[in-house]
């Protein structure tokens, strides 16, 4: 269910995805993956108080979770939260593919924004 829902995120049908990752995670509280998704479609949608909170849980469970201390980053910027954000990045700095993950993140937004206009 996890990976159809990703794909309708990928193909921009939040909504739809939205309702899946809400059905896994109503199930399975502790499934992380669709939690981390979820987090990444509000983002998409500019729901970005609600990414930050399904990407701490994240990682509260999985410290070591290198995409989501990139989403979460990309959250508290576009909250313009600059000091939050300097303290995630530090964090982020310790766990393995955490620094690469946010820059391919920022680098995959700035071209989708480019292309959205």
């Amino acid at each position: 269910m996890v990976g159809r829902a990703t794909e309708l995120l990928q193909h921009g049908r939040l909504a739809e995805a939205e309702a899946i990752y809400r059905q896994v995670l109503q199930r399975r509280p502790d499934q992380l993956g669709a939690r981390h998704m979820l987090g990444v479609l509000r983002i998409r949608g500019g729901r970005y108080d609600e990414a930050c909170q399904e990407l701490r849980a994240v990682l509260d469970a999985r410290p070591d979770a290198a995409e989501a201390w990139s989403h979460l980053a990309l959250a508290l910027h576009a909250l313009n939260l600059h000091l939050q954000n300097c303290a995630v990045i530090a964090e982020a700095h310790r766990v393995p593919g955490a620094i690469w993950s946010l820059g391919k993140t920022l680098i995959e937004n700035a071209a989708r924004s480019r292309a959205a206009g």
